[in-house]
């Protein structure tokens, strides 16, 4: 076995520190055929010294996979994680965050394991800073509200739809609801649904005739803030009242068939137990409109 004699201070080889690091695993658990067909060459050959610690010729094969036109997304954003790892090995940090940012530009949302190197983790999170610092620009929602003119049952949830877009990638999409008159909202996440989508309930519970309130709040990972309406000025949405129980059509069914039974009853009663012409009783309607 070959042992590493230096000075204090000096830098262990690089295969030394792989293996303290235990980076032997590609970080990303990818297998290599699941590597995209552009620029597939080099970049499978870059990833195969990567994992046999031959860290000058994974280098060069992820650079020349990079500079390949026809290198697919996928297949650029693994070749510039794992030349950010082969950078952070050889002692160049500036060049892996670099290579860090430009993977997060092709894949904002991407995460590195818990379980990987602590020292990679730890250079990917600065840059995983840098990238969201840089990013000024707010997400962007669409949303259509119910004209005024308009009213939802009471008793029944509400659906609320709206388009959120962002220039690099959406954290959380959020309804606050109330009813009209309360201080405080109530919240719920809104998920994605198709496209650009996203859709939150309004629970039926809290659909009575006073009317409800509601707001929508859209927040990118740099933390970039976006309201449509707000909790001082919400959009409403108007509530049809319940009509009493006496005027609903079906409380009166029931009544004009009472009654009518009760009619036919006390005839064949007063008749002595004879029979009764069915000429002699009226059929009972009531129009439920005519009620006031």
């Amino acid at each position: 076995m070959r042992r590493w004699h230096g000075r204090k201070g000096a830098s262990k080889p690089v295969a030394a520190r792989l293996l303290a690091w235990g980076m032997i695993v590609l970080v990303m658990g990818m297998p290599l055929e699941a590597v995209g067909q552009g620029g597939d060459s080099e970049l499978r050959r870059g990833l195969e010294c990567y994992r046999n610690l031959d860290l000058p010729c994974a280098r060069a094969h992820l650079r020349a996979a990079l500079a390949s036109p026809d290198l697919d997304r996928e297949g650029r954003v693994v070749a510039y994680l794992h030349l950010g790892f082969t950078h952070v090995v050889l002692g160049k940090r500036d060049a892996a965050i670099e290579a860090f940012l430009q993977a997060l530009e092709l894949e904002p949302t991407h995460r590195l394991s818990p379980t990987d190197s602590p020292k990679i983790r730890e250079v990917f999170e600065e840059a995983r800073r840098r990238f969201l610092a840089s990013d000024q620009i707010a997400p962007s929602i669409t949303h259509y509200p119910l004209p005024a003119e308009k009213r939802v049952p009471a008793g029944k949830k509400v659906d609320i739809t709206a388009n959120v877009t962002d220039n690099r990638s959406i954290e959380s999409v959020t309804l606050y609801y109330r009813s009209v008159g309360d201080l405080r909202y109530l919240s719920t996440a809104m998920l994605p649904h198709e496209g650009k989508a996203f859709i939150g309930v309004i629970p039926a519970f809290l659909v009575t005739p006073v009317g409800v309130e509601y707001y929508i709040e859209a927040r990118d990972e740099a933390g970039n803030v976006t309201l449509s309406a707000s909790a001082a000025d919400p959009y409403t949405i108007r509530v049809e009242r319940e009509k009493a129980w006496y005027k609903k059509w079906w409380v009166w069914g029931i009544g004009a068939a009472i009654v009518g039974t009760s009619v036919g009853i006390s005839l064949v009663a007063g008749g002595g137990g004879k029979a009764v012409s069915s000429e002699c009783c009226a059929e009972i309607v009531v129009d439920p409109s005519t009620i006031p």
